[in-house]
């Protein structure tokens, strides 16, 4: 079972899973222009829920299956790779 203070890494086409089922899966990512900072979309689910694209920024948080996740940062060198670490808050 996942709990507060417990991370994941999500990247590019590679789904993470939880440990109580929550999945999470990198979708694309974007670089930081002049009126935007940078952001990843990932896609959340869980066995209760159908996939749920999302695109954050770092620091900003979602909800999923009674859990709130951050973004914490984003490692990307302007190419196609990239991940993105993920800490469970609540």
């Amino acid at each position: 079972m996942s709990r507060v203070g417990d991370s994941i890494q999500v990247g590019k086409g590679v789904v993470s899973n939880t440990d109580d089922g929550v999945r999470l899966g990198g979708r694309y990512a974007f670089s930081a222009t002049d009126r935007q900072p940078a952001r990843v979309e990932i896609a959340v689910w869980d066995a209760n829920t159908k996939a749920v694209h999302i695109v954050m920024c770092e620091g900003e948080t979602f909800d999923i299956a009674g859990q709130t996740w951050r973004l914490d940062k984003i490692h990307s060198e302007g190419g196609r790779d990239w991940c993105a670490d993920l800490t469970r808050t609540a």
